[in-house]
């Protein structure tokens, strides 16, 4: 049972997150390299070689620590609220596969505690981002 359940999680997010990388790799060249051209204000393809004047390309494409803890952040998120979903499924299943075995359903009551909970700290750390965000914005 376990082992179909891992195994479901994973196809999922890797046709989840293939769709991602390849939207992201749109206009490069064939190695995913590109040249910045100074003046023309985007990334245009390129043999993936530095030209005279070009200046390094940021693969990030964030400029403070602050807007990469916030990227970072917003993935931890979107990743969390997947998880998130598939847990409160699989708790709902637990539920139903008990069938009145007191054990069995005090076992998916627990889990479903710390799936709420584990949803709260994730919700709540977006929430103190935000805060903090505003807060050093306001500064």
């Amino acid at each position: 049972m376990k082992f179909i359940f891992a195994t479901l999680i994973f196809f999922i997010g890797i046709f989840s997150v293939f769709p991602i990388v390849y939207a992201q790799g749109a206009g490069t060249n064939q190695t995913g390299a590109g040249v910045m051209i100074p003046g023309a204000g985007e990334m245009q393809p390129g043999a993936g070689e530095m030209q005279p004047g070009a200046g390094l390309m940021n693969p990030l494409q964030v400029s403070s620590i602050a807007e990469l803890i916030q990227k970072l952040l917003e993935f931890v998120v979107k990743i969390g609220t997947i998880l998130l979903t598939f847990m409160l499924i699989y708790v709902g299943f637990q539920f139903v596969i008990a069938r009145g075995n007191e054990e069995k359903i005090s076992t998916a009551r627990t889990s479903l505690m710390w799936t709420i909970i584990g949803g709260l700290i994730l919700l709540g750390a977006q929430v103190i981002a935000s805060a903090i965000a505003a807060t050093v914005n306001a500064l």
